[in-house]
């Protein structure tokens, strides 16, 4: 059945001083920096209260043509909006917008928080920070039975509301309320993303490496691809919502839907090497101890305050491009006969041969998967029939997949040996 959404209603709020932080966090953030205060907004020239605002009935439609390039429209200034999904969990919001707002070139009036239902607490939160909040008035909210699809309708609400909020953006951030960031969050986005305007085999960017864990990455320049949707702090363009997602927006599991061929359409996902932000929500819809320790808790997000990206990184995502790399990296390094050479060597590139059907309800991946710390689903993090990562002694691992590589990385192979799963 339809999901009846009350009309929203669209309140700026007034500007007030920012909370410390709580006293207790799941992890540290990264260094803060110390930022002068925001002026004081100007007083209105009228003593007479302003009316109320009118609540939207849907979206606004664009005054104007978006730009055609995510560079053209930065160079203007202006800055892509931030969508931050909020609910019910005050504690974890306050943490996120602390990050947040540390984060180099983000502005408060950037940022929109969509909040599912009227949590006071959560109001009061984004009361305090003096942010823009738009609310989902739908019956019921994001906890509780069926999570999946109400979560869905959230999100397209969000997204709908999102590029509304600034209509000339030619794309937006959405990120969750139990986040943190890297001191470069917002740069990394507007820095690599002319990568979607100039490949059109690129999809959307996310700020998320599945397979990111510390002991996986180290090149804080490094972008790549991957056929798997990672979600996690990501940026929509607008042409792609507009023209192809929101029409057929699902009604449950949105993020699976993403990654189905008929959405993707054979289209990668860019992502970092080390990621740009960490997830600290331990308790959610989809969410437990046991994943998060095993997959988020040890992710190595960027925390050096003074990293800079040039503007140059993308271009080495191009396809053509990120493709020659790898063959060159596979050809330069050795084929593993022995795991006993990933303890002997250093600074090695180790090319081990598997072939692995992917879809396979055994999961035969996984105790390669749990071997390297990786994810135990072949898919997260596959790249054309590859996983790469860093590794113990300075050695740098490439899996590749015989059963789903494509010609150009499996047929480097010299002869070597094809490792089976319970070899690991």
């Amino acid at each position: 059945g339809v999901i009846d959404i009350d009309r929203e209603h669209i309140q700026k709020v007034d500007q007030r001083q920012q909370p410390p932080p709580p006293d207790t966090k799941p992890v540290d953030p990264p260094p803060r920096r110390n930022k002068p205060p925001p002026p004081p907004p100007p007083q209105p020239a009228a003593t007479t209260p302003p009316a109320p605002p009118q609540p939207l009935q849907e979206p606004p439609k664009p005054r104007q043509p978006a730009p055609t390039e995510m560079k053209q429209y930065l160079e203007t200034g202006e800055k892509f909006s931030l969508v931050v999904l909020a609910c019910n969990r005050p504690d974890y919001l306050k943490q996120t917008l602390d990050s947040l707002l540390d984060v180099d070139g983000v502005r408060k009036e950037d940022i929109i928080v969509v909040q599912d239902g009227n949590d006071a607490s959560v109001i009061q939160v984004v009361q305090d920070y003096g942010l823009n909040i738009v609310h989902n008035n739908m019956k019921g909210n994001l906890r509780g039975r069926d999570g999946a699809a109400k979560i869905a309708t959230h999100y397209k609400f969000a997204i709908s509301n999102g590029f509304a909020f600034n209509p000339r953006s030619p794309a937006i951030i959405i990120i969750e309320d139990d986040f943190l960031f890297s001191p470069d969050f917002l740069q990394y986005f507007e820095s690599n993303s002319p990568v979607l305007d100039e490949d059109p085999t690129t999809f959307i960017m996310s700020a998320w490496n599945d397979n990111g864990l510390a002991v996986h990455v180290s090149d804080k320049q490094k972008i790549h691809r991957t056929n798997y949707f990672p979600g996690l702090g990501w940026l929509m363009p607008r042409k792609l919502w507009e023209q192809e997602l929101e029409k057929k927006w699902p009604k449950t599991h949105w993020d699976h839907w993403m990654r189905d061929p008929k959405q993707h359409k054979g289209r990668d996902c860019i992502h970092p090497e080390v990621p740009r932000d960490y997830h600290i929500g331990v308790k959610g819809t989809f969410m437990d101890d046991f994943h998060h320790n095993a997959y988020f808790k040890d992710i190595g997000y960027n925390r050096d305050v003074g990293f800079q990206w040039s503007g140059n990184e993308w271009q080495n995502a191009v396809h053509a491009k990120y493709d020659e790399d790898i063959v060159a990296k596979i050809k330069g390094g050795q084929e593993l006969v022995s795991l006993a050479q990933l303890e002997s060597e250093r600074d090695q590139v180790f090319v081990i041969y598997i072939n692995v059907k992917i879809g396979l309800p055994s999961q035969p991946f996984k105790k390669i998967g749990q071997y390297f710390s990786i994810w135990h689903e072949i898919e997260r993090g596959n790249y054309d029939g590859l996983h790469q990562f860093g590794w113990k002694n300075g050695n740098y691992i490439i899996i590749v997949n015989e059963a789903e590589a494509g010609a150009a990385f499996k047929n480097l192979k010299t002869g070597g040996k094809v490792w089976r799963p319970e070899e690991f």
